[in-house]
């Protein structure tokens, strides 16, 4: 069985309710800076070989396994669009629909590629400061630390012409840091060329290795997924949305974090989700809440979800209402991840230090005068240890 070229990363099953009625073969397609187009949606959602190239007849790729996977899921996300609103869905229908989807889509590939380039090129600026390259490999200090001994020391260690010498690893370590310190230049130059080194290899070939990275994690996902463990322990239900009917962003499944803020699912911990949202249809909409967690009053969804998409999202009308969400697309999914990166990024060095009492003080005269050794006041005890 060979796999078509034209690949969903967004099913049609997902995609049918929202097309554009009566026929709803067509849906409209609302892309960031563009006037709304109608289009197939055999032709939306979807890439050239998105997940895997032809293969000879007889052998299984990745996609023949998600359309397989599809025809089970086609039926149980039909069944819960057939819940009244107000009631409760099951949640490990819920939990293996969204673990599903959530996971596939285009826009997950492109955050994994977003997040690499950035991480390149935060890294490249971070690093070009000597500065912090000290700080990142603990020469920074006078004495070796726990960075020094992860980063560096680790490695000399096992290397067979030190383990050779038979000295106690503290003599070792101490030997190693001076020496560090003392050629730090070379050192650092020859840190500097490593890391230069692997910002190409990851920019020339963040492409290829996203894409294969993404379609590994999909074959797992697809033998076991842990997110749809955690998926079925939330109280899903189905809710009313919004009067001009929801739109189905290009992340399809959205979340709130423990602070009310959105996000694609796939972009928070488990430990950051509150609420998980997936349209089901333009009238409904799939809502999973952790304990004691419910939606906000004020939460708009269709702002909310163009906010959360990276370039586009569907919608089965094109009102007023619909097109004024354009401008906002992309304004939350792109800042999670830079958010993310530069949080890792500065988690590499140190914290610094307390302020020293002296810089708190600042130039104020000191409260305290020494005793004059003279008087009768002065005394000293002095104790041996």
């Amino acid at each position: 069985m060979n796999s078509g070229p034209n690949q969903h990363y967004i099913p049609r099953f997902v995609q049918k309710p929202f097309g554009i009625p009566p026929k709803r073969s067509q849906i409209w397609f609302i892309e960031r800076g563009k006037s709304p187009e109608k289009r197939a949606i055999k032709r939306t959602g979807s890439q050239t070989h998105f997940y895997s190239h032809s293969a000879a007849t007889g052998d299984v790729t990745l996609d023949n396994d998600i359309t397989n996977a599809e025809n089970r899921l086609a039926s149980i996300l039909h069944n819960i669009r057939s819940v009244p609103i107000g009631n409760s869905a099951d949640p490990p229908a819920a939990a293996a629909i969204i673990a599903h989807l959530a996971p596939r889509t285009a826009h997950f590939r492109n955050s994994l590629k977003h997040g690499l380039t950035q991480v390149a090129e935060r890294s490249a600026v971070l690093f070009n400061d000597p500065g912090n390259l000290r700080a990142f490999v603990g020469l920074d200090e006078t004495i070796p630390n726990d960075r020094f001994r992860k980063r560096v020391f680790s490695d000399l260690v096992n290397l067979p012409e030190i383990s050779e010498l038979n000295l106690p690893a503290h003599v070792l370590e101490r030997v190693a840091f001076y020496l560090s310190k003392e050629n730090a230049g070379e050192f650092l130059d020859d840190f500097v060329s490593l890391v230069r080194y692997f910002q190409n290899e990851l920019q020339s070939g963040s492409e290829n290795l996203v894409r294969d990275s993404h379609n590994k994690g999909l074959v797992e996902s697809l033998k076991s997924n842990p997110r749809e463990t955690f998926l079925a322990t939330l109280d899903w239900t189905i809710q009313s949305a919004p009067t001009a009917g929801a739109i189905l962003p290009d992340c399809v499944v959205t979340a709130l974090n423990e602070v009310g803020e959105i996000a694609p699912l796939m972009l928070l911990g488990q430990h950051d989700i509150s609420v998980v949202i997936m349209p089901v249809s333009p009238e409904k909409l799939l809502v999973g809440s952790a304990s004691g967690c419910t939606l906000p009053r004020s939460f708009s969804y269709n702002v909310e979800a163009a906010r959360a998409s990276d370039s586009f999202f569907l919608s089965s009308s094109n009102n007023a209402e619909i097109v004024r969400l354009c401008p906002v697309i992309g304004d939350r999914s792109t800042p999670v991840l830079d958010e993310e990166v530069e949080s890792g990024i500065q988690d590499l060095l140190p914290k610094s230090p307390p302020p020293r009492l002296e810089d708190d003080l600042g130039n104020s005269e000191p409260t305290y005068r020494p005793i004059d050794p003279d008087s009768s006041n002065f005394k000293y005890e002095l104790s041996f240890d």
